[in-house]
């Protein structure tokens, strides 16, 4: 590994992820036997619940601030806190969220009759709580299994056919049938900006699918090429790297940028970045987040057919082109996550009001990322107190970000409710302003985003390699590339 002055704080490049495993372990453990003792209501095991809680938050936090867990690469090391992330939310919703007891299980009913295997004629069912099973038995090990793993809306994919879900699908499940019946047709059919959720459909078609993952690809390129010490010039309002591998193409980017501008990689500031230059690192962040994953979920159903088609839901729904901010955050985005932001808001005080509970949402959302950069905030060797782990885990340009979200949606609804009628019937004009105010939301608080990225150093050329087909090959082996 070559050394560069711009190097991210205490990396570590050779993988070691043997600390990390009786951690996760421990933690995944006791979560599953926990899930057992759902949905039982009594006050013994209430208690067992709650006391649990702090131990596996407490355990969890290794993941996220022990350096000595490491994939190789900072960017890489991105997944530990995710995983303690993921373990923490768990956490608070089977030990907080249900602590009375809870979730029920639900189960699809023809003519009044449970069903026991789905067939395709999904219209004709109608999903009802049912009683949970029984502790010592089969089925209260596929019910834990069910809680454990389940986290979109859907039905459970563990023996599909049986139709198995949780009482918080109820109401997505339901609407679909609904609309299945009212409208007579099939999943296929239902259109991408539905009332409804689309189960068993991808995000994008294949040969969308497929352009939009070459776009993502493409724009990390260019973010990798920009991270290489090369002289930019201006000609004709057009950035050309003197670097001769990516000169050819890179200069078909309309970026215009003041003249002569030298970069000796990217600066650890969005500031000292060109405007241009800054929104189009905010876009291609945000592409890769979105487009990556969507696509390779429209590429895999090229070959697996989900049956029944509730046991899949796409995590995006073609947040590009979302009606609106509030649209694109409560529907288009990340459906594995939204479970997760809402548990965590529910421990928060008025988390019931609703202007709260979204502003709850948005702040643990920007909690989640800052996270993910804590160890990189907190220099090594550091004591660690309750401040130092607070200070480090509050990033202010992640968490600002998210909380502009929570401001854009709170006006956008404002305004939207209050434009008189005639003006409400403008429709194609109304969606346009309510789109450009989407991407500005996007766009300008995505600055902050960017610059908390930057200053970590995660955008270099030594962290940008690791992700080759060779640094991940010699990441698996235990080896620094």
């Amino acid at each position: 590994m070559h050394k560069l002055a711009m190097q991210p704080v205490s990396a570590s490049w050779t993988p070691d992820i043997r600390p990390a495993l009786p951690i996760t372990s421990v933690c995944l453990g006791w979560l599953f036997v926990l899930c057992f003792t759902l949905p039982a209501r009594g006050g013994a095991w209430r208690m067992v619940r709650l006391a649990s809680f702090p131990a596996i938050v407490l355990l969890s936090l290794q993941l996220v601030l022990d350096r000595r867990m490491t994939l190789g690469n900072p960017l890489r090391d991105l997944a530990l806190p995710i995983l303690a992330w993921t373990i923490i939310c768990k956490a608070a919703e089977i030990c907080i969220v249900f602590a009375p007891g809870g979730p029920r299980p639900i189960r699809p009913f023809h003519n009044s009759k449970l069903v026991t295997r789905i067939g395709e004629d999904y219209a004709a069912y109608e999903w009802k709580l049912v009683d949970p099973p029984k502790m010592a038995s089969w089925g209260r090990v596929v019910y834990a299994l069910d809680v454990f793993l389940l986290r979109r809306v859907g039905t459970s994919p563990i023996r599909p056919r049986e139709g198995r879900a949780l009482e918080w699908s109820l109401r997505g499940l339901n609407d679909w049938s609904r609309f299945l019946r009212q409208n007579r047709c099939n999943p296929a059919q239902i259109p991408a900006h539905s009332t409804v959720r689309r189960f068993g459909q991808p995000e994008m078609a294949f040969y969308a699918a497929v352009l939009q993952m070459l776009f993502a690809v493409v724009s990390l390129r260019w973010i990798h090429a920009l991270s290489h010490p090369c002289q930019v010039f201006d000609i004709y309002g057009f950035w050309i790297p003197t670097s001769p591998a990516s000169q050819k193409w890179i200069s078909l980017l309309p970026i215009t940028a003041v003249k002569q501008i030298r970069i000796s990689g990217i600066p650890a500031s969005a500031w000292k970045l060109p405007l241009p230059t800054l929104l189009f690192v905010v876009v291609t962040v945000g592409g890769a987040i979105c487009l990556l994953p969507s696509a390779a979920e429209g590429l895999s159903l090229l070959v697996w057919k989900p049956r029944p088609a509730t046991s899949f839901l796409a995590a995006f729904e073609r947040p590009l082109t979302s009606p609106g901010l509030a649209r694109l955050w409560a529907r288009s985005w990340h459906a594995t996550s939204q479970r997760d932001y809402l548990a965590m808001a529910s421990l928060l005080p008025g988390s019931r009001n609703r202007t709260l509970q979204l502003l709850y949402v948005f702040f643990w959302s920007g909690v989640q990322h800052s996270m993910m950069f804590a160890r990189l905030r907190i220099p090594e060797g550091t004591r660690l107190t309750g401040r130092t782990v607070l200070g480090g885990m509050v990033d202010p340009g992640m968490v600002g970000f998210f909380l502009c979200q929570a401001v854009g949606i709170w006006i956008e609804t404002a305004v939207v409710e209050a434009l008189p009628a005639t003006w409400r019937k403008q429709r194609v004009l109304v969606s346009l302003a309510r789109r450009a105010w989407m991407y500005a939301v996007l766009l300008v608080p995505g600055c902050m985003f960017v610059h908390s990225i930057l200053q970590h150093r995660l955008i270099t050329s030594a962290v940008l390699d690791g992700f080759s087909p060779r640094a991940l090959a010699l990441m698996l082996q235990g080896k620094a590339y």
